[in-house]
């Protein structure tokens, strides 16, 4: 049997694990070389049994939303499909655009939930709101939802005022799991369920020194240790995981990991196995412009590239000194960082705007709050 979430209302039941489409027609460009393996892999999918699509119009330029279009209209037209405004478009109008062009893509009428991909400092979060519940009203939407969005965001929101929010996502793994905590009484109180991307941790993981103890834990249990740790991530029966798969056997792979049931100790063990190591280290110490994915990211390698914004990012470095400057002067999320190099430096894997901004604000002394990712 599927493991399942469903709301106490009864008018949300999905299945525990999505997909997300993350490089279906390419990462930050289009990239349809593969793109007829990847429709078949939704429809496969679907086969199975898994309900539900997480996507994004920034994912290969609209091109993962138009893979879903491609799929038969049966298909398409019954999966819950989650997608996600840029930051640049966080105004009302530029909303509406970036809504019906998903829509189009899509060949949906309608989006099941729509949500701001990234929180857009210069916009308030209860304007966004109150424009996702027009749209809600037009019947564009089903329900609303937040993606990166973080306990201090909400606490600033009369939450009763805005019906249709639901969905709240984050990244949710071993490592990373303190926002995601921090969100759970916010999606108790909506009835509402935690999206969670990134399971694996990009993968970081596989190549922890502790691996090799959750492999030999998952042996005892009987399962690879990737299916462990995706029931890990649907243990709390409020979550959905959504990693991506890139072959039918790696999809089936974890599919099996909904028939999964850990026990408490057995989740309580993972959690403190990969529990991260939090400290505050002087950015002097952090490289910051070596390049970790392969995923055409933009990066900075130096402050005054930064403060000018030179990529255009949005927000961009400056934004986000204005977030932290109003969150008095903390980050909503610490920095991750590779274990020292050879030179005693660590090297910045996740948080390069966040990084920047505090250098912005604080130079290279002031220690900035970082969680050390194990080579």
């Amino acid at each position: 049997m599927l493991k399942e979430v469903e709301s106490r209302l009864k008018d949300i039941r999905l299945t525990s694990m999505g997909l997300g489409t993350m490089g279906f027609g390419g990462f930050f460009s289009k990239d349809l070389s593969n793109n007829d393996n990847d429709v078949r892999l939704l429809e496969q999918a679907f086969d199975l049994g898994v309900n539900v699509l997480d996507t994004a119009e920034v994912y290969g330029e609209g091109a993962a939303e138009e893979t879903i279009g491609k799929t038969e209209a049966k298909v398409r037209n019954n999966f819950f499909i989650m997608s996600k405004f840029s930051p640049e478009n966080s105004s009302p109008i530029e909303m509406t655009k970036s809504l019906d062009n998903s829509l189009k893509r899509l060949k949906r009428d309608y989006i099941d939930v729509y949500q701001p991909h990234w929180p857009q400092p210069t916009v308030n979060i209860e304007d966004t709101l109150r424009h996702l519940e027009e749209m809600k009203k037009a019947g564009k939407i089903r329900f609303s939802g937040l993606s990166n969005f973080s306990s201090e965001h909400l606490n600033k929101v009369d939450l009763e005022v805005f019906k249709s929010l639901r969905f709240f996502q984050c990244e949710f793994n071993p490592i990373e799991n303190e926002k995601a905590n921090e969100l759970s009484s916010f999606i108790d109180e909506k009835d509402g369920f935690l999206v969670a991307f990134s399971p694996f941790r990009e993968g970081q993981i596989f190549q922890s020194k502790k691996f090799k103890i959750l492999e030999e834990f998952s042996s005892q249990i009987g399962y690879p240790p990737a299916q462990i740790l995706l029931a890990w991530g649907m243990a709390n029966n409020q979550t959905i995981v959504i990693p991506k798969v890139s072959s039918y056997k790696h999809l089936q792979d974890n599919f099996s990991s909904m028939q999964i049931n850990l026990s408490n100790s057995d989740i309580e063990y993972i959690s403190l196995l990969f529990k991260p190591n939090k400290v505050e280290i002087k950015p002097e110490d952090i490289i910051p412009s070596i390049p970790v994915k392969k995923d055409e990211r933009k990066i900075y390698s130096n402050l005054e590239d930064a403060k000018n914004n030179i990529h255009n990012l949005n927000p961009g470095p400056m934004e986000i000194v204005r977030e932290i400057q109003e969150n008095n002067g903390s980050l909503y999320k610490p920095i991750k960082v590779k274990d020292k190099n050879k030179e005693g430096k660590y090297v910045l894997v996740d948080g390069r705007l966040r990084f920047w901004a505090w250098v912005i604000i604080n130079g290279w002394k002031k220690p900035i709050p970082s969680i050390i990712i194990e080579s």
